[in-house]
C-alpha cells in the first residue's frame, strides 16, 4: 500500500509542476498582449521632461489613445494638448521621447519671450519652467538673412 502511495504523489506533483508551468504560460501571453497593444512602462532616459517628470522615473502608457484615423477599428479617445506621449527617436529608433502635445494639426506656433503662442494667443504651461538663455544673435529674431 505504501508504493501505491508514493506512486500517486508522484503523479500529483507531476500534475502540480504541469499546471504551473501551463498557469505560466497563460500569464506570459497575456502579459504581451497587454504590452503590445493596451500599456506598456516606459523609463524616462533624460532631463529633458524636468521637473515635471524625473530621469528614472517609470510611465505607464496606455496605447489605445488614437489618432482618430480609424474610428472603426480603434475607437479610442484623441490625443489632446497637454498630453504626454511616447514615440520612437526618428534618428534611432530604438530609442523612445516622452514629450508633451503643444499643437495640434492647423494650430500657427510661434515661441516669444519664453512663451509658445498658438494662433497668436498665450498658452497657458503651469508645468512649464523657462530659464532664459544668454544672449545669442544667431538665433535673435532681429538678425535678417543676408546681412
Amino acid at each position: 500500500m505504501s508504493s501505491a502511495l508514493e506512486q500517486g504523489e508522484a503523479t500529483i506533483h507531476h500534475h502540480s509542476l504541469l499546471h504551473a508551468f501551463q498557469s505560466l504560460l497563460y500569464i506570459l501571453v497575456v502579459a504581451l498582449f497587454i504590452m503590445a497593444f493596451i500599456a506598456q512602462p516606459f523609463r524616462i532616459p533624460s532631463a529633458s521632461m524636468e521637473p515635471t517628470l524625473l530621469v528614472g522615473d517609470f510611465l505607464l502608457v496606455n496605447k489605445e489613445v488614437s489618432t482618430g484615423r480609424f474610428p472603426a477599428l480603434a475607437p479610442a479617445s484623441l490625443i489632446r494638448r497637454g498630453d504626454l506621449i511616447v514615440f520612437h527617436y526618428p534618428i534611432d529608433p530604438a530609442k523612445h521621447l516622452v514629450k508633451r502635445i503643444v499643437g495640434l494639426p492647423g494650430d500657427r506656433l510661434r515661441l516669444r519671450d519664453g512663451r509658445v503662442l498658438i494662433d497668436g494667443h498665450a498658452l497657458s504651461e503651469p508645468y512649464a519652467v523657462y530659464l532664459p538663455s544668454a544672449a545669442d544673435s544667431y538665433r535673435s529674431e532681429e538678425r535678417r538673412v543676408g546681412k
